[in-house]
């Protein structure tokens, strides 16, 4: 089957071996749904009912348009891409679906489901974060190689795995919609993670914007003296110069002394440490 535009070179290069088939419809065959189950790699675990419901009620009255895609398992199916067909088409009270036969590995199931749906559906923060650590770790692939299979920038990408250095109960708050993606890349940035659930949680309560965690995190910074030494506050034009190269480089940024002093910047892996020199056009 051809793949949609939009799959980016990644998704598609997995279609490759079948690319000029999707108009055959002698490949295209009925399965029973109930021989057939979700794609076990699938990083979606909530799917919008109320879509859903729309969907089934198109496909009661026009049928299913294209079929989904599923492998052979020791028993039944197993569905490779189309799940919210699968879904909608049970909602609807089908006894078969449509659907075209791949011999596909594990490596790519889990590929599929995961890059599918990061460009077909709106993830949650904390599921699409998930979902391009499972592709490094579970695939063996770089940032980089994730920016181009998905077709978003590498700093998104290290954003976004950044967020999972946070506390679990602050990305319960980010998954559910209690704090933005504004404030999360404020709270990653603190040092202190009692400190940054603290922030997390007052930011709830009391409604605080993004300006104002990232007010109270300079505090944080300005009062937290160095161990074993006592340092002075930095100065304003120090603290507006942190934020700027923060917002810039999306990393903590440390400046230490008064006329004299260091600059620090963090990196978080050898792909982190790449992009922030990409930024300051170093490489």
């Amino acid at each position: 089957m051809k793949a949609k535009k939009g799959l980016g070179r990644g998704l598609e290069s997995l279609f490759d071996q079948n690319l000029d088939t999707s108009n055959d419809d002698s490949l295209v065959i009925e399965i029973q749904i109930n021989d057939i189950e979700p794609n076990p790699f699938q990083p979606r675990k909530n799917f919008d009912e109320a879509s859903l419901s729309e969907l089934s009620q198109s496909i009661k009255t026009q049928g299913v348009f294209q079929p989904i895609l599923v492998r052979k398992a020791i028993i039944g199916y197993e569905i490779i891409s189309g799940e919210r067909r699968y879904r909608a088409s049970k909602l609807a009270g089908l006894d078969t679906i449509p659907a075209i036969v791949y011999d596909f590995d594990d490596k790519q199931m889990m590929e599929v489901g995961i890059i599918e749906n990061i460009q077909r559906e709106d993830l949650s923060v904390l599921e699409e974060a998930k979902s391009y650590q499972m592709l490094i770790s579970n695939l063996e692939l770089t940032q980089k190689d994730v920016s181009e299979r998905v077709g978003k920038s590498r700093s998104h990408i290290a954003n976004m795995l950044r967020l999972l250095k946070l506390d679990d109960q602050i990305l319960a708050l980010i998954d559910g919609g209690e704090l933005t993606m504004g404030h999360a890349k404020v709270l990653v940035n603190i040092e202190d993670k009692s400190r940054a659930l603290e922030i997390a949680n007052s930011a709830v309560k009391n409604g605080l914007t993004v300006r104002a965690v990232e007010e109270l995190a300079q505090e944080e910074k300005v009062q937290k003296p160095l161990k074993g030494k006592k340092v002075e506050a930095s100065s304003n034009e120090f603290l507006r110069i942190e934020k700027l190269m923060r917002e810039k480089l999306d990393a903590r940024v440390k400046i230490t002394g008064k006329n004299k002093g260091k600059l620090s910047i963090d990196f978080d892996s050898s792909q982190d440490l790449e992009r922030i020199l990409e930024l300051l056009k170093i490489i």
